[in-house]
């Protein structure tokens, strides 16, 4: 179903299908703006990345990352801050969350398991970072879209 039927329709399942179809509009056009604006990170800062992402689910410390890569602490945070325009710990989370996401909608583990598993030492924690992120708790970000994914199969039969 489109978003003009979405749109048409009065229904509150059709309404939320329509936010889904804009929320969706939006986020392919974020991608794409930031695809065209990314700047190229140095070797250095793409290392860093590289190595979070192959070792997000283990506890990671600054002092790790510094190891990694031969930099202090003060000089890593730095390069990587002003190149990502995060922090590295502030990447860490985001790339923990996003792994997150992908087994709330595709595993039935529980939200313990989920945060212990992308490297949560704590389940509050994970809870408050994916609410902070996300503006959703990720019990409702899983209901919410796998009641989605439902009304989409039943819609197309």
């Amino acid at each position: 179903m489109g978003i003009f039927y979405a749109a048409k329709s009065n229904e509150i399942y059709n309404i939320f299908e329509c936010s889904k179809y804009a929320y969706n509009l939006l986020f392919e056009l974020l991608n794409e703006f930031t695809k065209v604006n990314k700047k190229i990170d140095s070797p250095t800062v793409e290392s860093i990345k590289s190595y979070i992402n192959k070792n997000y689910a283990k506890p990671l410390a600054i002092e790790d990352l510094s190891n990694h890569v031969n930099l202090s602490k003060y000089h890593l945070t730095r390069k990587f801050k002003a190149e990502a325009g995060i922090s590295p710990g502030q990447y860490l989370i985001k790339v923990r969350l996003k792994k997150a996401t992908s087994l709330l909608l595709n595993s039935n583990m529980t939200i313990e398991e989920i945060s212990e598993k992308v490297g949560f030492s704590c389940g509050n924690y994970f809870a408050k970072a994916f609410k902070h992120n996300f503006k959703i708790s990720p019990t409702k970000y899983r209901n919410y879209y796998k009641h989605f994914c439902k009304l989409n199969i039943l819609s197309n039969e």
